[in-house]
């Protein structure tokens, strides 16, 4: 960071930098710097609030004047009024973390477990068009957030499935979310 906002600030220019971090030293060392944080969600709303705070004051030990860090919450989205639906959608998820890797989400106490795939539960929001909205609802009024970086798990979701989850966004989810603080 220091070499990207030090020595070569002129070719990073205006960019607008974001930071990827959930541990502790690498979301004060943002705060320092005065960037955004990208959080997956893997903290209840409660943690985040936490981590707000530390980053709050973190920026105002080190002199940052006029903040504009921003944090945004990236989150697994799908809702569908259909229980088959929903559960296609978290399949979907388990097997990408399966593939992907998921010896690298810690298991947080918090599970739900299909077969031999874990998910952690803050790591989605699958549910009712209406559960999504109260989940993201908490992760912006409790938890603290400014933005909501929605992810669809799509593959191998069909085409129509997809283009019905944007319409669902798009009527049901996101106008609830307008003004929310």
């Amino acid at each position: 960071l220091g070499l990207l906002l030090g020595k070569y600030a002129d070719r990073v220019g205006k960019t607008k930098l974001w930071v990827g971090a959930h541990a502790d030293a690498a979301m004060k060392r943002a705060a320092r710097y005065d960037l955004s944080l990208f959080i997956q969600q893997i903290f209840d709303p409660e943690e985040m609030r936490r981590v707000k705070k530390m980053c709050e004051e973190e920026a105002a030990k080190s002199g940052v004047k006029n903040r504009r860090q921003r944090f945004g919450v990236h989150n697994v989205i799908w809702a569908d009024k259909d229980k088959g639906g929903q559960k296609r959608a978290l399949q979907r998820w388990q097997d990408m973390l399966t593939h992907y890797g998921a010896h690298i989400m810690k298991d947080s106490g918090d599970v739900q477990a299909t077969g031999v795939t874990f998910a952690p539960r803050q790591s989605y929001l699958i549910g009712t068009p209406q559960e999504v909205v109260d989940g993201c609802a908490q992760l912006i009024t409790k938890g603290g957030a400014d933005d909501i970086i929605f992810q669809i798990q799509t593959s191998p979701a069909q085409r129509d499935e997809v283009d019905e989850q944007m319409e669902i966004l798009a009527k049901e989810v996101i106008p609830h979310l307008r003004g929310l603080k």
